[in-house]
Formats: C-alpha cells, structure tokens, sequence
C-alpha cells in the first residue's frame, strides 16, 4: 500500500507539473512531452489503482484475522497461533468478500458524499482564477462536513472488522448487526473512533494535518516529504490499527450484553 501512495505521488507530481507548464503563453511542451507526461501519469494511476486494491484485501484478511484471535482470550500473540489465525481467515475469503459487499452498501451512504466533498476539496487547492476559486470559509466547512463523515464511515468499518471476525454469523447479518449496534451506541462507538482516527493521524500521518492547518495548496506539496510520510505510515500502521481494533473489539464486547 505504501508503494501505491508513493506511486500516486509520482502521477500527482507529473500533473502538476503539465497543469504548471500550461499556464503561460508559450510554456507549454510539445507534443512528444505532454504524451510522455500522460503516459507515465496514467501508468502510475494504474498500477497505484491494483497495488491499492491487492494491499488493502491483505490487510483486511490480516486485521480480520488479529480480531478473530484476539476475541479468543484463551490463545496467545505467538507465531504458531498468528499463521493458524490467518490461515483460517483466509479459508474464509469469500464470506469476507460477502460481508464488506453488505457493508458497503451502509458505506456508500456516507462514501458518497465525502467524495464528493473531497474532490471539491481538492478543486479548492489549485491555483484557480479569482473567478471560481473556491472562498476560503468554504472550503474549511466542506473540510469539517468531510472529516465528520470519515469519522462515521470509520465507525461502522470499525464494527464490522469485530463482527465479521467471528467468522459465524451470515454476511448480511454481520453488515445489519454492525450497523443496529453503531445506532444504538452512536455516543460511545464514534468518540472512540474519532480518538482512534485522530491518534493515527497525529502519529502515522501528521503531514496531512499540517496540510489542512496550514491550508497548503496541492501546488505546494513537497512530494519527497509526503513520499517519506507514506514510508513512515506503513511502517507505523501495523502496530496502531491493530492496537485500534482491540480497542474496538474491547468496547462492542461491553455493549454487546446489554442489547435486547
């Protein structure tokens, strides 16, 4: 995952740069280098595109598998016991694949939107012209309105890793079970998640809080510095969203009991 961060890097630079040799008179290439420019642009989308889905299915079989280890309080954290864990977690990809295909669809709700947001958002960091440049107050309220969604989407995904981690209950029942919990509990289950969120940010990820403190345009992103930023998040998100998922599977064991 950390490889197609950095390769999306690449592809964001490339861009910026033929978006930069496009804005005088007589700066822009000729033919040869805006193919060149789109070329490698799009190669890198692509690969970024398949890297990201391959790495994130990984990870979801892996976190899945430390939930389901973890909810048997009677195994210990040692390597035989973690490959047995992932061993059978991934006999069980296909009813992972049905759960987050239910789960998606509770997703796409709040997904939507926050793309939508997003990509206003990343509109909003160009250099534009005075005309339809997005004002400033606006672009901090469609920053507000899009981390408090992440913060839901968060939840749910969350509560989904802890109930699909049983491995028994029915995909459709696991997405329902995750989101009648996530309604009855909103309080509790969201202030978690958002102190989770948040510590992974301050600790894995503190360039893009510096971004969004600073109102950094994306013209005005060093790209060594976000490279060397996803190197440091891959190598710190293993021990956080794991830590975060215990956290998570801690507090739905407390709620659980007490649901009619």
């Amino acid at each position: 995952m950390t490889f197609a961060s950095i390769l999306l890097l690449i592809a964001c630079s490339y861009l910026l740069n033929l978006f930069k040799g496009s804005t005088g008179v007589g700066a822009v290439g000729n033919f040869e280098d805006l193919l060149r420019v789109t070329l490698i642009t799009g190669a890198c989308l692509l690969l970024s595109t398949g890297l990201t889905l391959w790495s994130t299915w990984l990870w979801l079989l892996r976190l899945t598998a430390f939930c389901h280890l973890y909810l048997k309080r009677d195994n210990r954290f040692d390597k035989q016991t973690i490959e047995q864990a992932i061993t059978e977690t991934k006999s069980k990809q296909l009813y992972l694949a049905k759960v987050w295909f239910f789960a998606s669809l509770y997703l796409l709700v709040v997904v939507v939107p926050f793309m939508f947001l997003f990509l206003l958002q990343s509109i909003g960091q160009m250099q534009l012209p005075a005309a339809i440049e997005i004002p400033q107050p606006w672009l901090l309220g469609l920053q507000l309105i899009s981390a408090c969604l992440g913060i839901i989407a968060c939840t749910y995904s969350f509560v989904v890793f802890r109930f699909s981690a049983e491995l028994e209950l029915a995909p459709d029942q696991v997405a329902n079970q995750a989101f009648k919990l996530c309604w009855k509990y909103p309080i509790e289950l969201i202030s978690l998640a958002f102190v989770l969120v948040l510590a992974n940010l301050v600790l894995s990820c503190p360039q893009i809080l510096y971004s969004v403190a600073t109102h950094r345009q994306l013209s005005e992103i060093n790209f060594w510095q976000e490279g060397i930023g996803q190197c440091w998040l891959g190598l710190t998100s293993f021990v956080l969203w794991t830590a975060s998922l215990a956290l998570v599977c801690e507090l739905v064991n407390k709620l659980q009991p007490s649901q009619s």
